[in-house]
C-alpha cells in the first residue's frame, strides 16, 4: 500500500487497536449472551456460544472483504518454466524465494529466526498464563477471565505506545524493547505471583503483559511490511504467519513437561525469557534498519520481475483490470 514509514506506522497501529478492540468485542458478547440466559456456570454452552459468535462474525467479515470489496487484479507473476500448476508452482517459488532470502537478505533472514522464538512465547502466553493462575494461584474462573479481559484491553494502549516509540527510534529498537518488556513482566509474573489471594497483583501484571503484547503485536508488522522485497509482498507474509505460527507447540509442551516432573508453575513462567532472549539476540544480528531497508530498496530484481511479468500477461486480464 505504501513504502513511507509514518504511513505505515499509522496504518499498523489502526490495525493492530481495530484487531484488540473486535477481541475484546467478541468476548463481551460472549458474556452478555451467556449472563442473559444464566449460563455462565456452563463452560461447554459458554464455548459453543463464543464459536457461534466467532463463526457468525468471521463468515460476515470475510464474505464482506472477499465478495465485495477486493478488486480485480492481474497477477504478480508468471509461471516457472516448466511449470503449469499452482500447486507445484507455489512449492518452487517458495524454494526460490527462500534461497534469495538466505543469500541477499540476512537481515530478513534474522527476523523470521527472531520471529519464529519470539512469536512462539507470545503466541503461548494465554495458554500458559491461564494453567499457571489456576495451578499456582488457584484463582476461580471469573478472576482467570477478569486477567484475560485485562490483558487484551491494555493492548490497545500497547499499540498506541509501540506506534509512539516506533517513531523515536525505529521499528527494530522498538522490536528489541518490546522484547524486553516481555522479559520483565514474565520476571516479575514468575518472582511476585506466589499463591492464592493476589487477584490485585495479578490483575497489574496482566495489565503490563497487555501493554507489553500489544506493542509487540503492533511493531512486528510495521517491520514486515518495511522490510519486504518488491511484488513478494504476499508471499512473505504469508512466510511471517507461518514463522509466528511455527514453534507456538513447543513453549506449552515444555510447561507441561516441567509441571508433570513436579518443577513450580513459577519456573515454568520464567522459562518463556528464553525465547524472548534468543528472539533479542536474533534481532541484534540483523545489524542495522537503515542497511536492511536499504537493502531492499536497491534491489532491482523486484523492476526486472515487473517488466517480465507486464510482457507475459493476457493481455484481456491487463485490459479488464485497468479499465476496473
Amino acid at each position: 500500500m505504501t513504502n513511507d514509514q509514518k504511513i505505515l506506522n499509522e496504518l499498523t497501529r489502526g490495525i493492530s487497536i481495530l484487531s484488540f478492540s473486535f477481541i475484546v468485542s467478541c468476548l463481551a458478547i460472549t458474556v452478555g449472551v451467556s449472563s442473559g440466559f444464566d449460563l455462565m456456570d456452563d463452560y461447554e454452552t459458554v464455548a459453543h456460544i463464543s464459536q457461534s459468535i466467532a463463526f457468525c462474525l468471521f463468515v460476515t467479515s470475510v464474505t464482506l472483504s472477499w465478495g465485495f470489496l477486493y478488486g480485480p487484479r492481474p497477477a504478480a507473476h508468471a509461471f516457472p518454466d516448466g511449470h503449469h500448476s499452482v500447486w507445484t508452482a507455489g512449492f518452487v517459488q517458495l524454494y526460490t524465494t527462500i534461497g534469495k532470502i538466505h543469500r541477499q537478505y540476512p537481515a530478513l533472514r534474522w527476523y523470521y529466526i527472531a520471529i519464529t522464538l519470539s512469536n512462539a512465547a507470545v503466541g503461548a502466553l494465554l495458554i500458559i498464563s491461564m494453567t499457571f493462575m489456576t495451578d499456582q494461584l488457584d484463582f476461580s474462573s471469573q478472576a482467570i477471565g477478569t486477567c484475560v479481559t485485562i490483558m487484551l484491553l491494555f493492548s490497545i494502549p500497547g499499540s498506541i505506545l509501540s506506534s509512539w516509540i516506533t517513531k523515536r527510534f525505529n521499528p527494530l529498537n522498538s522490536s528489541i524493547l518490546s522484547l524486553v518488556a516481555m522479559c520483565i513482566v514474565a520476571t516479575l509474573v514468575s518472582v511476585v505471583l506466589k499463591e492464592p489471594g493476589q487477584e490485585v497483583d495479578a490483575y497489574l501484571l496482566s495489565a503490563s503483559w497487555g501493554v507489553a503484547m500489544g506493542w509487540n503485536f503492533t511493531v512486528d508488522r510495521m517491520m514486515i511490511a518495511s522490510l519486504i522485497p518488491p511484488r513478494q509482498e504476499a508471499e512473505l507474509m504469508g512466510l511471517f504467519l507461518f514463522a509466528g505460527q511455527a514453534l507456538n507447540w513447543l513453549p506449552p509442551l515444555i510447561y507441561t513437561s516441567l509441571n508433570e516432573a513436579n518443577v513450580s508453575p513459577r519456573v515454568g513462567m520464567a522459562m518463556l525469557n528464553v525465547f524472548f532472549l534468543l528472539g533479542i539476540v536474533c534481532y541484534l544480528c540483523m545489524g542495522r534498519y537503515s542497511d536492511a531497508r536499504a537493502a531492499v530498496a536497491s534491489d532491482p530484481a523486484g523492476d526486472n520481475e515487473a517488466r517480465e511479468d507486464k510482457t507475459q500477461m493476457p493481455k484481456e486480464g491487463t485490459a479488464k483490470s485497468t479499465g476496473k
